[in-house]
């Protein structure tokens, strides 16, 4: 069983703190302006983790909260632009003005389907996975549909960001770029050669585009299209269990690949 709070220190002692509970105390210092304001932190920490229905146990301490501020104050996890929320065209100069509309449709697209501004840094990689994707988003019909294959993309590559940023191996990413490269997408994952290129390579070629160690599931809560499943009542509280099995994926297989069949 894999527990979902904390992960043990591979020097053994306590429990190390869980790489999305990190990510957050950055976040919440960052953007919303609370350096040297500990209090405050931890209870938007308390309030973040409410909304998750009770599903995150194991908070840190006030103390822990305290010393990873200490740290992060000395030594920033990454680029603090890239973790505040994105506004036009002010934040344009992080992600560059060659993508035409791209990171308005990006910013369209979170509004529109989860009433959230996207971090600067989720959008950049946007902009990069329309590209590799070659995407028509001024198609109105097909808009929700691409942009959320893009996004799913996108929040994987942010993703794989903040695990290296936070100091651990980032994930294998090779079935994403077999993806991209085969345009496996436009025939169903039977492009001519792409089935055997995955075998060559060790891969199912119907298998997940992200296989992720439970550690850093928590990460995941915060990509919207990632966990963006159904709405229906049942599937949205299986992926809020408090113990799941390592290697259990059928939420991923019942809930992901059947929403966004990229992600196969």
């Amino acid at each position: 069983m894999a527990y979902l709070g904390k992960t043990r220190s591979p020097r053994g002692g306590r429990p190390e703190t869980n790489l999305a509970y990190q990510k957050k105390v950055f976040e919440f210092m960052i953007v919303n302006g609370l350096e040297g304001k500990p209090t405050e932190v931890m209870t938007l920490l308390k309030d973040w983790v409410k909304d998750k229905e009770g599903s995150l146990q194991n908070l840190p301490s006030y103390t822990t909260v305290h010393r990873l501020m200490k740290r992060f104050q000395k030594t920033p996890l990454m680029n603090l632009e890239l973790l505040r929320p994105f506004h036009y065209p002010g934040d344009m100069r992080y992600v560059g003005w060659d993508y035409g509309r791209v990171p308005l449709e990006c910013l369209r697209y979170y509004s529109k389907r989860f009433g959230v501004r996207p971090p600067v840094g989720l959008v950049h990689w946007f902009c990069r996975m329309a590209e590799a994707r070659e995407s028509d988003l001024g198609d109105a019909n097909n808009f929700e549909t691409e942009a959320g294959q893009i996004g799913l993309y996108a929040e994987i590559c942010w993703f794989s960001d903040l695990v290296e940023a936070l100091g651990k191996p980032p994930p294998d990413l090779t079935a994403l770029e077999l993806r991209l490269s085969w345009k496996s997408w436009r025939n169903d994952g039977d492009a001519p050669g792409y089935r055997s290129d995955a075998q060559e390579k060790g891969l199912d070629p119907d298998g997940p585009l992200l296989d992720q160690h439970r550690p850093y599931w928590l990460l995941l809560t915060d990509m919207p299209t990632f966990m963006d499943s159904s709405s229906q009542a049942e599937e949205k509280t299986e992926t809020r269990e408090v113990y799941l099995q390592e290697e259990d994926f059928s939420w991923y297989t019942k809930n992901i690949l059947r929403k966004f069949p990229d992600a196969r």
